[in-house]
């Protein structure tokens, strides 16, 4: 079941944002000494203070466990965002993160969007062309000095 994240539910679910994303960090030889901000190591008050600015926050509940996460924010051109899309390690390539993408792009609709954002790293190329196959267009990329890696940007037509 998806469904909105109560506001006491936010440290299970940094949680399983950070557990999910140290995979990625490890695969890509991130750490908090050469990138301190990727999202494996957000603390639990950053998910607080998004969520008290109006950040839409989703989970993924199983048998009363959170196994997958997912935020929608409004970007700088007030166009929705999705952010930490997770789905913890055991419970992946089953479809779950699938069902979450198509839950945000069905909220995304609901407030009359034409379109989701959705940034990665670029060197990814598994995640890259996993966005693709869910309908998922490139559009452009990203250095920023202070990140080891390239960030990609992707958008989803509704």
């Amino acid at each position: 079941m998806i469904r909105g994240v109560r506001r006491e539910e936010i440290p299970v679910c940094a949680q399983v944002v950070r557990t999910s994303f140290a995979t990625v960090a490890k695969e890509m030889g991130l750490n908090e000494e050469n990138c301190s901000r990727h999202t494996s190591f957000t603390p639990d008050e950053e998910f607080f203070v998004r969520f008290d600015s109006g950040w839409l926050m989703y989970c993924m509940e199983e048998n009363g466990e959170i196994v997958g996460y997912f935020s929608l924010m409004k970007n700088q051109r007030k166009e929705f965002e999705i952010n930490n899309l997770s789905v913890l390690q055991q419970y992946r390539n089953s479809g779950r993160g699938e069902a979450l993408f198509m839950y945000a792009l069905d909220e995304a609709r609901k407030v009359g969007e034409r379109g989701l954002y959705i940034s990665i790293i670029e060197e990814n190329k598994r995640l890259r062309k996993w966005y693709e196959k869910l309908g998922c267009v490139h559009i452009c990329t990203k250095k920023f000095e202070h990140l080891p890696f390239t960030t990609g940007y992707m958008k989803a037509l509704l």
